[in-house]
């Protein structure tokens, strides 16, 4: 099988077991990815992909490591190796081909020394600006509702009125599964959130994501900012305000927040912990214990 099994068929047989879980447990943005890693494979070991996978070699993956060091940021060419790998290691489990040629290849992606995040100043500069138009109010206050909630850009983008619960305790929350992992989440809205979920009745106006990100520029150069807003901001720095919170919110309930499945994020974000970036978060609901504990119910009793 191996002989007469190309590259091409092997990209092709896995993209379209991926395109199925499209809308269940995969994203169209990852799939997408995959697609770029298995083109970014065959340029730079220039194969057509008519050859044979069977005639791959280590030296393949080897070069793949070596060129996605040279163009990329680490984690950027850790998430291309990894999709390689998985692919691979599909045709492996498979049979359909001998060998697993990524084997002990890595490219470490120091993720930790690329969180970027907003301070507690800096959302309140946003926070307090007054904006032009109503396009860009809307734009700042889906930013903001994302900074304070943690939300990656697909699951907020998804959210309808009917997703948001309401607590014994009177505290809105949102309990859903994440769209690129599957991993179950149960938000939690503090104050300013849940100010802004109402002032759009639940129906938060999210823009698509190439306007998202293009009207976030406008909102950093409106705030005077030279930082450069994206979405993956908005949940570091919505992880960085729950590590930081005093009284301590328990790690195991943050993990339940933002759906991660182990404690590889949990670590991540504790080891560049050095200082208190929000000191004045206990301000913002409660001065004692009230608030952990009235989390930790929600968790336990939904």
């Amino acid at each position: 099988v191996g002989s007469v099994y190309t590259i091409d068929a092997l990209f092709t047989d896995y993209l379209a077991l991926l395109k199925k879980r499209i809308g269940v447990d995969l994203i169209e943005d990852v799939y997408n990815k995959y697609k770029r890693a298995a083109a970014l494979f065959k340029e730079v070991n220039n194969l057509s992909g008519d050859e044979a996978v069977s005639t791959l070699t280590r030296d393949h993956a080897i070069r793949m490591q070596t060129e996605c060091k040279k163009k990329f940021k680490a984690s950027t060419a850790a998430g291309y190796m990894a999709k390689m790998r998985t692919i691979f290691k599909y045709a492996f489990e498979n049979r359909k081909i001998d060998t697993y040629i990524f084997t002990n290849i890595k490219v470490k992606s120091d993720y930790h020394q690329e969180i970027e995040y907003l301070t507690q100043e800096e959302l309140d500069i946003i926070r307090k600006k007054k904006m032009p138009n109503k396009r860009m109010e809307e734009i700042k206050d889906v930013w903001l509702f994302q900074c304070y909630t943690g939300l990656s850009y697909v699951d907020m983008a998804q959210l309808v009125p009917d997703d948001f619960k309401k607590a014994d305790n009177g505290m809105y929350y949102i309990k859903k599964k994440r769209q690129k992992t599957g991993v179950e989440f149960t938000t939690i809205l503090l104050k300013d959130a849940t100010l802004i979920a109402l002032k759009y009745s639940f129906n938060l106006p999210v823009k698509s994501n190439q306007r998202y990100n293009s009207y976030l520029k406008e909102l950093a150069d409106l705030c005077g900012l030279q930082k450069t807003l994206h979405t993956h901001m908005a949940r570091h720095t919505a992880a960085m305000y729950f590590f930081n919170y005093r009284p301590a919110i328990p790690r195991e309930t943050i993990k339940k927040i933002f759906g991660w499945s182990d404690d590889r994020q949990v670590k991540i974000y504790a080891k560049i912990l050095d200082t208190t970036v929000f000191d004045d978060v206990a301000k913002m609901e409660t001065e004692d214990d009230k608030f952990a504990r009235e989390i930790a119910e929600i968790m336990l009793g939904n």
